[in-house]
């Protein structure tokens, strides 16, 4: 045990100050385990990757200040990687499409670095990640997360980890998420553990706001100017008045249920406002644009409303997903987005059903309203949802149904859309009094294809009672 301090002391010693290579030492000391080793990058391996690889559990890697271009991934358990100044030791992945650190092994700490530029240029890698963890028992302190696709991101399999005392910066922290890309191919879980995201995560900034992380939180407003906010098992909690610009998810719920999130203006995110598994709350007159998504309801999450918000320039303006069920959506305006209203589902046999989107304006977006499978695997579908008195305009295509079944779509506007409407295998939905574009008498056909293989087979639905004039 004091050889290895020795040894630490005296390789930080050839190149810096007295006072530096003893602070050092402390730290090293601090870290170590008995009869555990430190490894010195670059004087004893060239890249991090090759220290941690000759690596045996319990070891210390010390990295020494420099821009280290490389990603790594750490696979050996109880193992500490400390960077020897984090203004200055930085591991820059230069926007490859990887995790920079991406963490598999239990007992990690990591500290004292800079990880930036895990961002790649293909916006659908949204998962991408400075530090992504997926197992338990892992520290990250003292680090600085910048200008990453997403700042730190823990899978539902990662449980007992501590975040603290960590700066980002156009970054934030994203817990148990049900989601990994395995082989190219988003894969998800229909549960995420209340376990996981019962986490020490203290003192730490967004932008130089803090990071509030609250649990078990009830009968409270939250109205500071905070850079990101996570709500866990939370009741009657508001989140109100707040201005989140350039971080990754800006408001969190997970297991909350009867909150209210509004008045707050989100700019340029790579997340969402996002809610799991939560139950009537109500997401109101707020402002979203140039995010990801403006408003999700992800996992399990029922019986919530969004209304009179405003959503542009996103890619997604409001979005239902998996197993996700009697929500309202009405009242928004939602407008140059690529989706303006996406209901879809990301886990085989967990759909996205019964939910109402309605008396909204759908304007000038790509697609205006979705109801789609996702990945196009027919096993990841929706179905039985309505949508009813909505103004669908100077959309590109009005609305697209792709194999979902059992939904009604009625009493809407079609006005000026490139396609009013278009449909790939579906059959069992109900089209009724729509207005489209001009009053009719007859029934109006719906173009659409069926799917036989590869071959798309020319077909046509009916609304059989088109309006007659605009009723609302």
């Amino acid at each position: 045990m004091i050889f290895c301090i020795l040894l630490c002391i005296v390789s930080v010693a050839i190149i810096t100050p007295v006072q530096s290579f003893q602070e050092h030492a402390s730290q090293c000391s601090s870290l170590m385990l008995s009869q555990s080793s430190v490894i010195i990058i670059p004087d004893d391996y060239p890249t991090i990757q090759e220290g941690i690889d000759n690596a045996d559990s319990g070891d210390t890697i010390f990295v020494r200040s420099g821009v280290y271009k490389e990603s790594i991934v750490i696979s050996t358990e109880n193992l500490s990687l400390v960077g020897e100044n984090k203004l200055d030791t930085v591991i820059d992945i230069n926007n490859s499409s990887s995790d920079a650190v991406g963490i598999k092994a239990e007992g990690v700490t990591l500290q004292g670095f800079t990880i930036t530029h895990a961002r790649s240029n293909d916006a659908l890698i949204w998962n991408q990640s400075g530090i992504a963890i997926f197992t338990s028992n892992v520290t990250v302190r003292d680090t600085i997360i910048s200008d990453n696709r997403l700042g730190i991101l823990s899978y539902t399999t990662a449980y007992n980890l501590t975040i603290c005392d960590n700066m980002f910066f156009y970054d934030g922290f994203f817990p148990g998420c049900y989601l990994q890309n395995i082989d190219g191919h988003y894969q998800g879980t229909e549960n995420i553990p209340l376990a996981c995201l019962t986490l020490n995560v203290s003192n730490n900034t967004i932008n130089g706001k803090p990071l509030y992380y609250l649990q078990n939180i009830h009968d409270s407003i939250i109205e500071d100017d905070i850079g990101q906010v996570v709500l866990i098992n939370c009741t009657n909690i508001t989140v109100r008045n707040v201005a989140f610009l350039k971080n990754d998810f800006s408001v969190l719920l997970y297991y909350c249920n009867n909150c209210i999130v509004e008045n707050i203006t989100i700019l340029d995110s790579d997340g969402e406002l996002i809610l799991f598994f939560s139950e009537n709350t109500t997401i109101q007159y707020n402002r979203i644009n140039e995010s990801m998504v403006g408003i999700c309801f992800d996992l399990g999450a029922k019986n919530n409303i969004a209304r009179y918000n405003e959503l542009y320039d996103c890619r997604e303006g409001i979005s239902i997903i998996t197993l996700c069920s009697g929500n309202k959506v009405y009242g928004n305006i939602l407008y140059q987005n690529d989706y303006g209203v996406r209901i879809s589902s990301y886990t085989k046999n967990a759909p996205a059903h019964d939910n109402e989107i309605y008396e909204n304006e759908v304007l000038n977006n790509k697609y205006g309203i979705v109801l789609s499978t996702s990945f196009r695997d027919p096993l990841c579908y929706t179905y039985n949802n309505t949508i009813f008195n909505n103004t669908i305009k100077k959309n590109f295509i009005g609305i697209e149904l792709y194999s979902t079944e059992g939904n009604t779509i009625t009493h809407n506007i079609f006005q000026k859309n490139v396609l009013s409407a278009f449909f790939v295998n579906c059959s069992q939905n109900n089209w009724n009094n729509n207005y489209w574009n001009r009053p009719r008498i007859l029934p109006k056909p719906i173009i659409g294809v069926k799917l036989v293989g590869s071959l798309p087979i020319p077909t046509v639905n009916f609304d059989w009672h088109p309006a007659r004039f605009i009723d609302h």
